[in-house]
């Protein structure tokens, strides 16, 4: 039986109202706005206001305004949250605990309000009364004296909304407040113009410059095996620059209200100025959202269009606060360490990254005998040379996903203590660093007398991970059993999923039984995974004798760079 609830057509089928020819409007609007088909357009209960949710990619639009309010009025407020969601990445960029209280999220909302505005009308030229439409309802009862913030912070953001919307200050703004935009304004405008292109942009010219932007080491994790788009790229250029246009140009004079507020107010400064924050752009929490209703859905979405998580990978380094995050304890090792490498982090990360991506484009080969395209260049040639008859096609190379997975051995026999174990151990963080900001699988073990397993592939990198390894430069002492080292990874490695498999064996001299080490490397090699050894400091080349590939008679200073040097040199080959 019907529900009666639901009205129905002559048909006996549900009556399409005219909320759901709008939804369907808007649903288009998203899609071509935003230039992302990911993205799930819902009707959320009458109250729950326009927002959109990165995390789960949810465009709300609130069901009481699409029943009582004007067509326009609703075409304006869909076009502000799809340019959010076309434009807006600084939640991927900057540490969520910056985010603790109301100050930064009410700053960063208004100038990047105000920034995608002015965006929204370059990419849709259309909209413009649209936008004047539902801010000049919005903003009005703001900028109403009676409506002003008490705090001086709050009155800043409200002024920066007044003189960019109406070319002037509210009424009643205090006057440090009026000297302080005065002296910010320009600062503020730089900010808004930092805006990405509104049209496609092709991703070949971009790319290059992409990579050496310090924005591309935020989304190392999500870039692997899915690259950005153009555009995608361009906006992430850009937002990383408008912050830190902010942070260093805007954020310090926001700061000295900030401090005025503290004196003057109290606690309720921060009382007030969260109140500001859910009258101007009410976000809610994840776990309170609606369950996705209808609308367009598309599976498989990038990852990239996700909101990133906390972690190495999620805010790389262009404040001072964001680096005094990873500032190091002088008593933690690994911290200590991790800190002194993170450009070669840095560096090796994106070196693999556009490896393992060049592996998943196709290639066209030349001097082939067959193939689907002629050589233009070698059919030239053969008009004078009949002998090149089959070298003049080209033939497409098949794609080739790389499924890496690194195995990390290390020596902490007596002879490691000292410099040795100290280099041999940036080693170590530094292939544990990159896995982690990669996503790819690593274990860790040590050998001396026996076999120690300190990190397991299945385990995520945590904290408890990196005190732990930071403990191994303790613990040199013992023999060579290299053998029995090689032979503990090869019973472990059978549970490793991954075809793209590398054990890298460190150690500083011959080990305690040359025999059972050569018949271990055999034997692990044949589980195809490829061995490959480092010796460390000077006459270590008769380590060359057990492995089929590796460097030898590296100083110990420098084992972190020559461990980068052979990962890039075996994805190469």
């Amino acid at each position: 039986m019907s529900d009666p609830s639901i009205p129905v057509n002559e048909d006996g089928l549900p009556e399409r109202t005219q909320v759901h020819e709008l939804m369907d409007e808007l649903d288009d609007l998203v899609c071509m706005l935003s230039m992302r088909d990911e993205l799930v357009l819902q009707a959320g209960p009458p109250g729950s206001g326009w927002f959109f949710q990165p995390a789960t990619r949810i465009v709300n639009a609130d069901r009481g305004d699409l029943e009582t309010r004007e067509p326009d009025f609703c075409r304006g407020l869909i076009t502000h949250e799809a340019a959010h969601a076309a434009v807006t990445r600084y939640f991927d960029m900057i540490p969520r605990r910056l985010f603790e209280g109301p100050h930064l999220p009410t700053l960063l909302n208004v100038i990047e309000d105000c920034r995608i505005e002015e965006w929204l009308q370059r990419r849709l030229p259309g909209c413009k009364p649209m936008v004047e439409l539902y801010n000049n309802i919005l903003f009005a009862p703001l900028l109403e004296p009676d409506q002003l913030p008490s705090s001086a912070c709050g009155q800043f953001c409200m002024s920066i909304l007044g003189r960019w919307w109406y070319g002037d200050f509210p009424e009643g703004v205090e006057p440090v407040v009026e000297d302080a935009l005065e002296e910010a304004w320009p600062e503020i405008s730089k900010a808004i113009a930092l805006q990405p292109p509104a049209v496609f942009v092709d991703a070949e010219p971009v790319r290059a410059l992409y990579l050496r932007h310090p924005v591309s080491r935020v989304y190392l994790t999500k870039d692997f095996g899915n690259s950005p788009t153009g555009i995608e790229m361009m906006v992430r250029m850009y937002q990383y620059n408008m912050w830190g246009q902010v942070y260093q140009q805007v954020l310090p004079v926001f700061q000295r209200l900030q401090e005025h507020d503290r004196k003057q107010m109290g606690e309720k400064a921060n009382q007030d100025l969260a109140q500001l924050l859910s009258q101007i752009r009410p976000v809610p929490d994840p776990n309170s959202l609606p369950q996705t209703g209808g609308g367009r859905q598309v599976m498989g979405a990038p990852a990239w269009s996700q909101a990133a998580g906390p972690g190495p990978g999620g805010a790389a380094g262009l404040s001072a606060a964001i680096a005094s995050a990873l500032a190091a304890d002088p008593h933690d090792k690994y911290l200590q360490t991790w800190q002194s490498l993170s450009s070669l982090i840095d560096q090796l990360a994106q070196d693999l990254i556009r490896l393992f991506e060049a592996t998943l484009r196709s290639k066209w080969l030349r001097f082939q005998s067959s193939g689907t395209r002629l050589d233009v260049r070698t059919v030239m040639q053969f008009e004078a040379d009949k002998r090149l008859y089959d070298r003049i096609w080209r033939r497409r190379t098949v794609p080739k996903r790389i499924d890496p997975a690194f195995i990390l051995l290390m020596d902490v026999s007596g002879s490691m203590g000292g410099d040795p174990i100290e280099h041999a151990f940036e080693g170590v963080v530094l292939m544990t660093e990159v896995c982690a900001r990669l996503g790819i699988p690593v274990d860790i073990w040590t050998f001396g007398n026996k076999a120690q397993h300190l990190h397991s592939w299945e385990t995520p990198i945590s904290a408890e991970t990196r005190a732990t390894l930071g403990r191994v430069v303790q613990q040199c002492g013992g023999g060579t059993d290299m053998a029995g080292g090689i032979e503990a990874v090869t019973d472990a490695l059978g549970e490793l999923p991954h075809k793209d498999k590398v054990c890298f064996v460190l150690g500083d001299g011959e080990p305690n039984d040359e025999r059972a080490t050569r018949k271990a490397v055999r034997v692990l090699e044949n589980q195809d995974c490829t061995v490959l050894g480092l010796g460390i400091g000077n006459s270590t080349e008769n380590l060359g004798r057990f492995f089929n590939d590796g460097l030898y008679n590296v100083p110990v200073e420098r084992i972190a760079t020559s461990l980068a040097r052979m990962l890039r040199k075996y994805f190469l080959n």
